[in-house]
């Protein structure tokens, strides 16, 4: 290929692609310097834009757009990588499965429960991001360009900018505090109870823990929830699941949920206690396809997933 200014032949590894014109070009020719050509990280290199297209009337309306169109691609791109990396574990727990038949029958349940459980999060986050990539498409076909209309943007992007920030955290409350006055002590110990508890889970979710701390300020008295995170997503998705699933669980505990998460859930709360008290019976809510909602407690044992009880941090 060759190089859209000068002309002269191009190597990929000395190449600038313009992601409006989608025009080749010598990174010297794109007016940067060597060093800072190499600095440039991938984000930064789909979302260059060449001197033309830079002053061409109108590239700054299309700044949302890219900005948009980056994190679209981004979340796309994530959701394969946990797809592929979820079929992985299920061929992996697929094939493990050839030893005892005795071993496979008193299995078999629970594997197979936890299978579609994932299954059934991965479609269901499948479908909401399909569903926001249409809105999101289709406001953007729309060609609305009003502070309202881009305000609404920002805060759909900046949402699930949050959600993707949050989804490799879990909760845990009702872990007491450390007697311990010194704060690094204290958190070592907290450190050690959590990795406890998570090797009763499974041996290997402790070892995938990053880090943790306790949400809040101190009060004497009271247990501050404690915010563990782990490596990828999908690892804290498989500890909630694995504590879920024992007859008893090893501790109380609930994803990391936004802000907008945890008010629609006050709200549904508030709506519950309202239907209740106008006589409506046999109501609860329950997670179907991912999302909370106010169902009758016979259809929710078919086909959902409860609500967390006691769970304060989605009050």
């Amino acid at each position: 290929m060759s190089c859209s200014k000068c002309s002269d032949p191009l190597l990929v590894a000395d190449a600038l692609t313009c992601v409006s014109c989608e025009g080749e070009f010598h990174f010297a020719c794109g007016g940067m310097i060597e060093q800072n050509f190499r600095k440039l990280n991938r984000n930064a290199k789909a979302n260059w834009k060449c001197f033309n297209c830079k002053a061409s009337p109108g590239s700054s309306g299309v700044a949302l757009e890219d900005k948009l169109e980056a994190l679209i691609n981004g979340m796309r791109k994530e959701m394969k990588e946990e797809a592929s990396a979820t079929r992985r574990e299920i061929s992996e727990m697929i094939s493990g499965l050839n030893g005892k038949l005795d071993s496979c029958l008193m299995k078999y349940e629970s594997l197979n429960g936890r299978m579609n459980e994932m299954i059934a999060n991965f479609e269901s986050n499948n479908f909401e991001f399909d569903r926001r990539l249409s809105d999101l498409e289709r406001l953007r076909a729309d060609g609305q360009s009003s502070y309202n209309h881009s305000l609404n943007l920002e805060l759909t992007v900046a949402e699930c900018e949050d959600r993707r920030r949050r989804a490799t955290n879990v909760i845990v409350y009702d872990i007491p505090e450390s007697a311990l006055k010194n704060v690094l002590s204290a958190t070592e110990e907290d450190l050690a109870r959590i990795k406890q508890s998570l090797e009763q889970l499974k041996p290997e979710f402790a070892s995938l823990l990053r880090r943790l701390t306790r949400i809040g300020k101190f009060v004497q008295g009271k247990c501050r929830p404690i915010k563990l995170v782990f490596d990828l997503p999908s690892t804290a998705t498989d500890v909630l699941i694995a504590n879920r699933s024992t007859q008893s669980p090893v501790f109380s505990a609930s994803s990391d949920r936004t802000p907008s998460q945890r008010a629609y859930l006050k709200g549904l709360r508030d709506e519950l206690a309202r239907r209740t008290a106008s006589g409506e019976q046999n109501l609860t809510i329950r997670y179907v396809s991912g999302v909370p909602s106010i169902v009758l407690k016979e259809q929710s044992k078919r086909s959902s997933s409860s609500l967390p009880k006691n769970d304060p941090h989605c009050a």
